[in-house]
């Protein structure tokens, strides 16, 4: 049997099954090929078997593995014949994937055996290994400046597998592992990153059902339309100057906001129930954050009826920082007050503890006592003889029998008395021990006395006080009688006997109230002990003095100045906004006139808070994620502890290697902490963001956006041809056009499964135009004048039609991403996956068994209207199902409709980089979107893709010279070069061109083969072209003013001046501007050059 099962064991062990060198399984062919290969293949892996074994297996002996090869041979060979006899090329294949499959079953296994071994972050999502090395690394890691360009490729680069490994959690990222290929998803349920683009879906359902409401309230229509929903605010707008009554839109939400902190109540019952969607999503976000072990599932509000998620106004605090002060001083007084009061129910608490101590003190006397009377009755009973021998009476002498008894008798009553005295001072020492705590309650202030738990404790010490003298008293006369009595003076002792009755009666009173008392201490005892625990308020310790500083302090950190933190709404390391204890816990509605309460802009913050905090807790245990930023340093002390024992390097080298690993160690914590906060909306913030200099740069920024990019849907064109490269010519019009033309209903069904999944929500979001414009992330005071321009660019986007565009082209993607994630998932699921979906389905984060769960979900619940398949994921029972889904959906279409995200440089992300580094972003996101991930991908989509780009990028070039009224270029070399500009193919290359080109005035970059210089970079000033457009409108400021006060002002300058306006440049209005700027300069008598 031993022969036998060492024979099967070597020929079905995985690697001879499995092809190292062939494998058992051919893809057809002659019997005798198909034998001899597996024979060959068999030998070859049972060979590295036994390899392995003898690296492991020291007893195991070279005979054993010859036996083994030899079988091995043997028995693969005859299995190989029976193979060809038998076996179909079909079955053959579909045996090869179970085997693969089940080989994958048991990597799984491993690694989940080895990771039960390692301890994980408390509260952190569990996570499997997952890819660490990109497809085509070594490609990617030698293109100069492109491998470092942004945190996002320093990281999946990195020498330190933990920096990779966090990385890939932290951001999306649109590159693919080599692990894909084999099935390893690169994030099962998506990146933090993505993850909370997830929260969208919710933010974007509620302000659009607070829009329609709005429209219900003012239009009063009970289903209004779309349009009424539109337009609604601005006819608010105007009939407010006409004296309308309706309450505007601002005002509208920001009623909604006073309703959300009262319980969702309001006279007007479209603003309720307002209030109840904003509570729709409040409550999603803090039942997430309970889930991430950020806030404690009791959670209450405090000082609230219900919750607001709090901002404050800083400019009416700023203007009314008096009435502000005031308002806060009221209420830090009042609970100084409180404070004082509990601090006086802790201080009489600690008294009644006491009392209590006492009480077991006085219990162990008492027992004493009772040890002491116990022995005093005994030595009166053996005493009993002696104490009745009587003196003799009316006799000189005694004799000497009488004299001993009479002595005995002496000693006896010395003994019995010193008994006594000691029994009385026990007793005093109880006495004493109550009257010291009574007095502690001869006086007490008011606001103990005040206190009915107080009052008890009082009654209930002094109780015990007077009962602890009676029973003293009744001791000594219990004693002075036997005394009396058994010294023989019994009128004496009658005499201490009425006493004794007249006390006991008084005892028998009071202990009736002691016990009355008692049953209700005991009760209230625990209530004491707490309190008397409890730390005691910091408040009641507050002069009025320094209730005031700390009001001024409180103000000056809501408002940003405040150079030490405070226990009020201080800025924290850990979670921020909704998640971090508010301690100023005073009523919404006494400050109301002062918060921020435009329901809108709550909302927008409060996700974007909290989403960032809680998908960090579940991905990483807590928001700042300390554990993976020890590992990253674990690691590398690790490895640079090990230089010393490379025999490889000399000391010179291990010094230089030692160096290079602590560098890589400083960059991963950096670039990890960067892109954390970047995502946490915390990076580079300035110490004073209201400062004149920040604020101009934002306006600055806002400005640009409006007065530059109103081509901007014109420049998109290129878009189109993204999805094709992605996921090909066949599958863009099979699952994308044709279901739009057959049935539009279930394509617009199916765009509302995208935004669903939290993308696509450009009309409500405008996230991609304003990311492109980097003018998110505002924080800080806001004027009149800015929150004006603020509002002008949140809504730019749909004025300039790239809203829709974007989501349309994102509505568009997504539908085809969906029909490839669920068509490959069926496949998956039927056994008859290519390889390429195995690796696309892994690149987007689903492995094998999610695939197979998807398939089930959408068999349940999905749906296949004319080729358009509708997931409807909302109602899927698999949760995990559900999430793997949609994230692969959001991150297929922000790679394919390229939205910048984690892979731009950090620098950009600063104050200072956000005005230099402005409309670079798109640039050097599709460095990584589409220029690397075409490089991975390398396939006849990417070709089609690149076609078709190039074609369109010609589209927009025409189109913007045709809008411009600027001629286009008669040489096929220039419309090349134009096409490849447009295209977005090469990322951020021609910028470089371009800015060589305008450098060296056309003598460096493309236009040496075509001798013209890219049409982009033609009006830009080198100013413009290198600082960004803010410095660059500085230079044309000065220009234009300098030409004026000069008296040399051309046409060239009026350009300049025209391009100030905000919205000059939208397409559809482009023309008339210029129509009116050539005929002013035609009735200035304007030159066009300067002579």
């Amino acid at each position: 049997m031993g022969v036998i099962a060492s024979l099967g064991a070597g020929v079905l062990d995985l690697p001879t099954l499995l092809p190292v060198g062939g494998g058992v399984l051919g893809s057809g062919g002659s019997l005798l090929r198909t034998a001899t290969g597996a024979a060959i293949g068999a030998g070859i892996d049972a060979s590295v078997t036994e390899a392995g074994l003898h690296l492991t297996q020291v007893a195991r002996t070279g005979e054993e593995s010859v036996f083994n090869v030899g079988g091995s041979i043997l028995l693969g060979g005859a299995l190989g014949t029976l193979a060809a006899r038998y076996l179909s090329n079909e079955a053959s294949s579909i045996l090869s994937r179970k085997i693969e499959g089940q080989e994958r079953g048991y990597d799984e296994f491993d690694n989940a055996f080895i990771a039960a071994g390692k301890a994980a972050s408390a509260g952190a999502a569990a996570r499997d290994t997952g890819p660490l090395a990109l497809k085509d690394e070594a490609l990617i890691k030698n293109i100069p400046l492109v491998n470092q360009q942004d945190p996002l490729i320093r990281l999946q680069l990195s020498d330190l597998d933990t920096a990779r490994q966090t990385v890939r959690g932290l951001a999306e990222t649109p590159l693919e592992y080599a692990d894909n290929a084999r099935g390893v998803a690169t994030e099962i349920g998506g990146s933090v990153e993505t993850r909370m683009k997830m929260w969208n879906a919710p933010l974007a359902k509620s302000l659009t059902d607070i829009d329609t409401l709005y429209a219900r309230y003012f239009n009063d229509a009970p289903d209004p339309s779309a349009w009424q929903a539109r337009l609604s605010p601005i006819r608010a707008e105007m009939q407010r100057i006409t004296g309308g009554t309706k309450l505007t839109y601002k005002q509208f939400k920001e009623e909604v906001g006073k309703a959300a902190f009262s319980a969702e109540q309001h006279p007007i019952s479209t603003v309720a129930e307002a209030a109840t969607v904003y509570r729709r999503t409040d409550e999603a976000m803090k039942k997430a954050a309970i889930e991430a072990g950020l806030l404690p599932e009791d959670v209450q509000v405090q000082g609230d009826v219900s919750h607001l998620f709090r901002m404050y106004n800083k400019n009416k605090i700023i203007a009314r920082r008096n009435e502000f002060a005031s308002v806060l001083q009221s209420h830090m007084l009042a609970k100084r007050g409180e404070a004082e009061n509990r601090l006086a129910q802790a201080d009489a608490s600690k008294v009644a503890v006491k009392a209590h101590q006492a009480q077991e003190k006085v219990r162990a006397v008492e027992q004493r006592m009772e040890a002491t009377e116990l022995r005093i009755s005994q030595k009166e009973e053996s005493y009993r003889n002696v104490l009745s021998v009587k003196p003799p009476k009316g006799k000189i002498g005694v004799t000497e029998k009488q004299f001993e008894a009479l002595q005995r008798r002496r000693d006896a009553l010395d003994d019995l008395r010193s008994e006594y005295r000691v029994m009385e001072e026990e007793f005093q020492e109880v006495v004493e021990k109550y009257r010291s705590i009574a007095d502690e309650f001869d006086a007490p202030p008011d606001d103990i006395k005040n206190s009915s738990r107080v009052k008890m404790a009082i009654d209930y010490v002094r109780a015990k006080k007077a009962e602890a003298e009676l029973k003293a008293k009744i001791t000594r006369l219990k004693s002075k009688e036997k005394y009396l009595r058994l010294s023989g003076q019994k009128l004496k002792a009658d005499n201490a006997a009425r006493e004794l009755d007249a006390i006991e009666v008084d005892l028998a009173r009071n202990s009736k109230q002691v016990k009355r008392l008692e049953g209700i201490f005991e009760k209230t005892g625990k209530y004491f002990s707490d309190s008397a625990n409890a730390k005691a308020d910091e408040f009641a310790l507050l002069s009025d003095d320094e209730i005031r500083d700390l009001v001024d302090e409180t103000i000056d950190t809501i408002l940003g100045n405040a150079d030490g933190r405070i226990p009020y709404d201080g800025i924290i390391s850990g979670p921020r906004g909704p998640l971090k204890e508010r301690t100023l816990n005073i009523e919404s509605a006494k400050i109301q006139d002062f918060l921020e309460l435009d329901i809108e802009q709550v909302l927008q913050a409060q996700v974007r808070t909290m989403s960032a905090d809680v998908e960090i807790a579940k991905k990483f245990g807590d928001p700042t994620m300390a554990e993976e930023i020890r590992k990253v340093n674990d690691e590398a002390n690790r490895k640079i502890a090990q230089v010393d024992g490379r025999s490889d390097l000399d000391a010179a080298a291990k010094e230089k290697e030692r160096t290079r690993l602590d560098k890589q160690r400083k960059a991963a914590v950096r670039d990890i902490e960067g892109i954390r906060d970047r995502l946490r909306g915390q990076y580079a913030l300035p110490s004073n963001p209201d400062g004149v200099v920040l604020r101009a740069g934002r306006v600055a920024r806002n400005l640009n956006y409006l007065r530059l990019l109103g081509g901007m849907k014109v420049s998109a064109i290129p878009d189109m041809g993204r999805v094709i490269t992605v996921h090909g010519m066949t599958s863009a019009f099979r699952d994308g056009f044709l279901p739009m033309m057959r049935n539009f209903r279930a394509f617009r069904a199916a765009a509302e499964e995208v935004k669903q999944a939290g993308t696509a929500l450009d009309m409500i979001l405008d996230t991609r135009a304003m990311a492109i414009a980097d003018i998110t992330g505002e924080f800080g005071r806001h004027s009149k004048f800015e929150r004006g321009i603020q509002s002008l660019s949140s809504r730019f986007g749909v004025v300039s039609l790239m809203a829709p565009w974007n989501a349309s082209m994102k509505q568009f993607a997504g539908l085809v991403t969906m029909s490839n994630v669920l068509q490959a998932a069926q496949r998956v699921a039927a056994g008859a996956a290519s390889p390429k979906d195995i690796r696309r389905l892994a690149a987007s984060g689903i492995d094998e068994d999610i695939a197979q769960r998807i398939a089930k979900e959408f068999a349940q619940h999905g749906d296949n209207q004319d080729g358009v398949l509708l997931a409807k994921a909302a109602g899927w029972s698999d949760k995990q199902a559900r999430e793997a889904f949609r994230a692969a959906v959001v991150r297929d279409v922000d790679r394919i409709v390229v939205t910048p995200g984690q892979d731009k440089p950090l620098w950009m992300s600063t104050e200072l980089g956000k005005t230099i580094g402005q409309f670079k972003s798109f640039g050097l996101s599709s460095m990584q979107r589409v220029t690397l991930t075409g490089l991975q991908q390398r396939d006849a989509a990417v070709l089609n893709g690149i076609l078709v780009s190039l074609a369109l990028g010609a589209v927009s070039y025409w189109a913007k010279q045709t809008i411009s009224g600027q001629p286009l270029s008669d040489n096929p070399w220039q419309w090349g070069v134009e096409a490849f500009d447009r295209s977005g193919l090469t990322g951020w290359l021609m910028e470089v061109n371009n800015l060589s080109e305008k450098a060296t005035r056309g003598r460096v970059g493309a236009s040496l083969l075509t001798g013209e210089q890219v049409s982009r970079y033609a009006s830009r000033n080198v100013t413009s072209a290198f600082l960004g457009p803010t410095p660059g409108a500085i230079a044309d400021i000065f220009q234009v003013s300098g030409s004026i006060f000069a008296g040399d002002t051309t046409k060239s300058d009026l350009r300049k001046a025209r391009e100030m306006i905000p919205m000059q440049n939208l397409f559809y209005l482009r023309r008339l501007f210029n129509m009116v700027e050539e005929g002013t300069g035609n009735a200035l008598g304007l030159p066009d050059t300067r002579k």
